[in-house]
């Protein structure tokens, strides 16, 4: 049988609630840096998958096919670390507040980035996004020594559109090896 002093110290804690009626009350008060539902900015992103490769949940995936590459992220797997928004390099991920991620259907709960794959010019291979070439370029373009800046657009041309493979069996011939610049 509970003592009088306990009985008292229920209904002392009962007449001052110390939780929110959520989702029916105002909403709860988030600190700063609330880590929430992660978004992707399709103008930023570039599907290069770095984020993928760093998901320590697996929430994200790096999807690869014939026309499209992109990245998917399944928020009922994702724990919200953070790690994805750090290594995207061109910082098109950020996590809002909003924690609330329950839904009755699927697609709610996807999020998917699909760009158009380059294919290489030789073999047809798939290589990666147009976007996430076209950026690579442009930042050895930005961090290079500007008397080798034309030379380097001109190979650029060459072989940016060609797979690694060929890249290293026709470099030669196509006269973007790289002995001409030692």
């Amino acid at each position: 049988m509970p003592s009088i002093r306990a009985v008292k110290e229920v209904l002392k804690a009962a007449a001052n609630c110390a939780t929110i009626s959520y989702p029916y009350g105002p909403p709860a008060h988030l600190p700063e840096g609330f880590r929430g539902r992660l978004q992707i900015d399709p103008e930023k992103c570039i599907a290069c998958g770095a984020c993928a490769m760093v998901c320590a949940s697996g929430a994200m995936q790096r999807m690869e096919g014939d026309a499209k590459v992109g990245v998917k992220v399944e928020y009922p797997k994702c724990i919200f670390c953070g790690q994805c928004r750090d290594s995207c390099p061109t910082q098109s991920i950020t996590l809002t507040t909003e924690f609330a991620l329950t839904s009755d259907r699927l697609d709610e709960l996807v999020l998917q980035n699909e760009l158009e794959v380059a294919k290489c010019q030789i073999c047809g291979k798939p290589i990666a996004s147009k976007k996430q070439l076209e950026w690579g370029l442009q930042n050895v373009l930005n961090k290079i020594n500007p008397t080798i800046k034309q030379v380097i657009q001109q190979d650029a041309a060459k072989y940016l559109n060609l797979c690694i493979e060929c890249r290293r069996s026709h470099s030669v011939e196509l006269k973007i090896h790289t002995v001409k610049y030692v």
